[in-house]
């Protein structure tokens, strides 16, 4: 080949089968030869559905008749979360029928990535969990591996050639987040929720703000779709959740969604989810009555009036039952009786709004299954909130989104600690999901490596390990 040729794109002949959580484990099942013969066997199996790049890794013409023989071997370096690293075997298999090679990955390892997904999750935890930034979750790993007890300046110096660096872990977060959180859901056989709540987040990055919608199942505290857009417009939103729509025809039948009074988010949910009832959160309906509320007590103690404590429970008290009566009659009633105050400004906008939001605010009596409040979600933005203080800066808006897709995806799949009411599964196994004893970005590994040729159900995935 001469300099002027073009260099024909290297065929993607990599598979990556579940062969063990661990090296050890994978050493002790498959590096003999009987190990070898049961390898070559997933592998068959994994031919006849079509897995990754053997749906379309053979030569033109294979009859695909399933035989493979052993072809020959290599080693990789596996980086672990102590900086240590481990030779591991990568067999490599000849199709009998055509003499297509293909080599066989442990799903514990990362292709073109140095770590393995024990570290990797380790990391993503780190950064995403304990919300350390990319330099502080290097340090946190060398303190954690540090045995000395010399002293954390002693630890950092002795151990800072084991430490990620924080490109590396950035590397490995873009990885993480080509995966939306609900392709993740769906392959792990996740049925989609039939009532959500939906909010939004702005943020700022090098003075480049940003927007972040959110989809989320409150009663498994899952989160299913979050983007990040430059724009907070109506049309920016209704794009957004028409391509979360578009992952799978089993997100089209969402029946409820709670959220704030934003109207540029009712017009967005009811454009793309036709026929959707909407509930207006009521916490949020009370944060705006005590900012009008503030305002009429300045306003009276400006003209020597204070307002007293006993008034402001009244007037709290009132706004209260009319938000919580379990009928239209109860509504009405509770309407008429608000005291005189709400007649005037600033608490005449928030009587106008009980008028104007009566169906919103009280959907939850006709569909039970709709949240009231959005509490879930804003506890859930607070801790994305934190993340984004102390991140650094994510520079263009396809990092932005890899990047809160992989908080997203590592929030689904973090257990809760123990003290917790849930306390040892996470949203995903709440929500059904079955790990099967395989570590969870094990499963995201598999899910990436077949990507092209995997149709989103557990079905697939599953028989593949």
């Amino acid at each position: 080949m001469n300099i002027d040729e073009t260099k024909p794109n290297r065929q993607n002949r990599t598979i990556t089968l579940h062969l063990g959580n661990t090296l050890a484990e994978y050493e002790s099942t498959y590096l003999s030869e009987t190990g070898l013969a049961a390898l070559i066997r997933r592998v068959e199996i994994a031919d006849s559905l079509d897995w990754g790049c053997l749906a379309n890794g053979h030569e033109m013409g294979c009859p695909r008749q399933l035989h493979f023989t052993h072809h020959n071997s290599y080693r990789r370096w596996a980086k672990h979360f102590n900086g240590n690293q481990s030779w591991v075997v990568i067999y490599r298999v000849r199709c009998l029928d055509c003499g297509a090679v293909f080599s066989v990955q442990p799903s514990f390892i990362i292709r073109y990535k140095r770590y393995e997904t024990d570290a990797t999750e380790k990391l993503m935890t780190l950064l995403f969990i304990t919300e350390d930034s990319y330099r502080m979750a290097g340090v946190s790993q060398t303190l954690a591996v540090d045995k000395q007890q010399a002293g954390s300046w002693m630890a950092l110096e002795t151990h800072q050639d084991q430490a990620i660096q924080p490109m590396a872990l950035w590397r490995l977060v873009q990885w993480l987040g080509q995966l939306s959180p609900a392709q993740l859901n769906l392959a792990l056989g996740v049925d989609p929720p039939t009532h959500i709540i939906e909010d939004e987040k702005h943020a700022s990055q090098a003075e480049q703000k940003s927007y972040i919608p959110m989809v989320y199942a409150p009663k498994e505290a899952l989160i299913w779709w979050v983007d990040y857009l430059h724009s907070a417009s109506e049309a920016e939103l209704t794009a957004s959740l028409q391509r979360f729509q578009a992952l799978s025809a089993r997100l089209t039948t969402l029946t409820g969604a709670t959220v704030d009074g934003w109207e540029a988010a009712h017009n967005a949910l009811q454009a793309t989810f036709k026929g959707i009832t909407l509930a207006e959160c009521h916490f949020h309906a009370l944060h705006k009555l005590g900012q009008h509320l503030a305002t009429y007590k300045r306003q009276r103690q400006k003209v020597g009036q204070p307002l007293t404590e006993t008034e402001e429970i009244t007037i709290r008290a009132a706004f209260w039952r009319v938000l919580k009566a379990t009928s239209p009659e109860q509504y009405q009633q509770a309407l008429e009786q608000l005291p005189e105050v709400f007649d005037q400004e600033p608490l005449a906008s928030r009587k106008q709004s009980l008028l104007e939001k009566q169906a919103l605010f009280q959907a939850w009596t006709t569909d039970q299954n709709l949240a009231v409040v959005t509490t879930a979600l804003d506890q859930c933005m607070k801790f994305l909130n934190r993340k984004l203080e102390n991140m650094q800066t994510f520079h263009t808006k396809s990092s932005g989104l890899a990047t809160i897709n992989a908080w997203a995806i590592t929030r689904n799949c973090w257990r809760f600690l123990k003290g917790a009411k849930r306390a040892g599964l996470s949203p995903l196994e709440l929500a059904g999901a079955d790990f099967l004893a395989i570590p969870w970005l094990q499963w995201v590994n598999l899910l990436l490596s077949a990507w092209a040729s995997l149709p989103s159900s557990a079905q697939a995935l599953q028989l593949s390990t």
